[in-house]
């Protein structure tokens, strides 16, 4: 049923520098993840190695650390089916695993039997064939540093997280001799989750600043008629603490104003309990995933230095809404059952992204809107011009966008740094397959730049431009040279326009990017 892959650091390097052959009976090589792929033939198989043959020549690589698919592609022992030890971080990882596993099983015509469901473990017996061995996948919930220590040992094969390793953790792990998780074989992007303030739909109330929503957690604003909503004693109603939404909240919400919970607020179990008593009640107020806000008004976001922030699907995919968070995935070391790495595979695939907004969550396929969908951005960004110069600059960026579309894709960068972060990389390849689309090919490609304020704007636009450049030679890189350079314009902006707030760290990270647009 399965064929023989794998997926990790070591080989993706060999295979984008790979070419691709005009040969008969090719075979497709790629990693786990599906981003980077190599066409070619296969000479040989000793049961451990591809002697393989593509437009560079020959060489050898390590079955256990590719895919191979196509009719040519030797058939290879599955294993058991799905039987490995997986490790999540909190709930909502669990609730996204289970789902994904579901999924998976209903496209491979696999069966999921749930043997057993404690506190902290589940146990899925998986049957498919009669050719098919059945296994079965121990899910156990884990403290951060428990998973990945398991996950270093090979005890987990792989596991979910709401939240990306600690920097402190991962630079242990590698004092210590061991792998870092960070490298971009090892820790994938796999969908993005957000949350959203949300009301009864008789609410009067139109915006909510993250600030006035931290008081009003606090047992600071109690009436609705403090902050010029209708005369109603304040209820709010939040998941408990477990959840992955209290912990996105405190983090985001609470610990930035330094403030803390009151011990009136009223707990309930999950955040579909929380949205029906909101539905029902027109004092509530709650927390909830943007993908699941249904009989409820979803409050746009009011920004301290002025902008509205809307829980748009583009907005969370470009990364711009502040309550936004990505979900990652990690991978073991150690060889797994070809099952289980066609599951990894297909979690980072098109198809089972198409189908994160009915789990709850955002996928990452690449959408576009046309720019007189960003008006209130845009209008926002000629409001904050202060000199001649970044007027201009301005004037010069709107002339640029008639008729212009943008993709939801937006590159981000730490701070002073031209690096691709881990999501990048893949996003690159997801640009390049969307620019590569017949009804795309023939459209003028334009990346564009832009920095935080800080520093001096020579050095932003520098920068800004720097980074541009970078996304323009990944893109294509991934396109394998099929997307000419001359069709990709690169502008520097520096820091005008920007779409969160200097003022914060998270506004100021969100202004570091390269927007991708078509005309």
């Amino acid at each position: 049923m399965f064929r023989k892959h794998g997926s990790i650091a070591s080989v993706t390097a060999l295979l984008a520098v790979l070419g691709t052959p005009a040969l008969s009976q090719t075979v497709t090589i790629e990693t786990v993840d599906g981003n980077i792929s190599l066409q070619g033939r296969i000479i040989a198989f000793d049961g451990e190695n591809y002697d393989f043959e593509s437009a560079i020549g020959r060489t050898s690589i390590p079955a256990r650390l590719v895919v191979c698919r196509g009719d040519a592609c030797p058939e290879i022992d599955s294993g058991k089916l799905l039987d490995a030890q997986v490790a999540v971080l909190d709930k909502p990882s669990k609730s996204l695993l289970l789902d994904l596993v579901n999924a998976f099983a209903a496209k491979e015509g696999l069966t999921i039997e749930a043997d057993a469901s404690g506190l902290a473990a589940t146990s899925l017996a998986v049957s498919g064939t009669a050719d098919d061995e059945p296994g079965t996948m121990l899910i156990q919930e884990a403290s951060q540093r428990a998973a990945f220590e398991a996950l270093l040992s090979g005890e987990t094969k792989f596991l979910f997280s709401t939240a990306p390793i600690s920097d402190e953790l991962a630079d242990e792990f590698v004092a210590a001799g061991q792998p870092d998780l960070r490298d971009p074989g090892r820790e994938v992007v796999v969908a993005l989750d957000a949350i959203a303030p949300s009301v009864h739909e008789e609410n009067t109330i139109r915006d909510l600043p993250l600030p006035t929503i931290a008081r009003i957690a606090a047992g600071r604003i109690k009436n609705w008629n403090e902050i010029g909503g209708p005369d109603l004693e304040i209820r709010m109603v939040l998941p408990d603490d477990d959840t992955s939404i209290a912990a996105l909240f405190d983090d985001r919400v609470m610990r930035p104003n330094r403030l803390r919970l009151s011990r009136q607020l009223e707990r309930v179990a999950n955040e579909a309990e929380a949205a029906a008593i909101v539905a029902s009640d027109p004092a509530a107020i709650t927390l909830t995933s943007a993908a699941l806000a249904d009989g409820v008004k979803e409050l746009p976001l009011r920004e301290v230095c002025g902008p509205l922030s809307v829980p748009t699907d583009f907005a969370i995919k470009a990364e711009e809404y502040p309550l936004a968070r990505r979900l990652f995935l990690y991978t073991s070391e150690q060889v797994l059952s070809q099952s289980v790495k066609e599951f990894i595979s297909f979690a980072g695939s098109a198809e089972a992204q198409a189908q994160f907004g009915d789990f709850g969550f955002f996928g990452q396929t690449v959408e576009n809107v046309p720019m007189t969908l960003q008006g209130a951005r845009l209008a926002s960004a000629i409001l904050q011009t202060d000199t001649a110069d970044v007027f201009e600059q301005t004037r010069n960026l709107m002339e640029t966008l008639t008729l212009a579309d943008r993709l939801s894709t937006t590159f981000r960068f730490e701070p002073g740094s031209t690096e691709l972060d881990n999501k990048s990389l893949r996003d690159a390849v997801r640009v390049s397959e969307y620019l590569m689309q017949p009804e795309n090919v023939n459209r003028e490609i334009l990346l564009f730049g832009f920095t935080d304020s800080v520093g001096r704007n020579d050095l932003n636009n520098l920068l800004s431009l720097q980074q541009a450049v970078k996304i323009k030679e990944a893109i294509i890189a991934a396109s394998s040279g099929r997307i000419p350079d001359d069709r990709i314009v690169v502008t520097s902006y520096g820091s005008i326009a920007p779409v969160g707030c200097n003022d914060t760290a998270e506004g100021r990270n969100s202004n570091r990017r390269v927007e991708v647009w078509l005309r």
